[in-house]
């Protein structure tokens, strides 16, 4: 059971630091046509 909760958060926070990774490397204007990747996985 342990295992389990802990995989989850390391899934969580991974996800979560992806997440901060791909927004800082794209540009203040995400929602634009020009990232199709970011509106992909959004």
């Amino acid at each position: 059971m342990m295992a389990f909760v802990f995989f989850l958060l390391w899934m969580l926070a991974s996800l979560g630091l992806l997440t901060v990774w791909v927004f800082r490397q794209s540009p203040p204007a995400g929602r634009d046509d020009r990232a199709p990747s970011v509106a992909a996985e959004g």
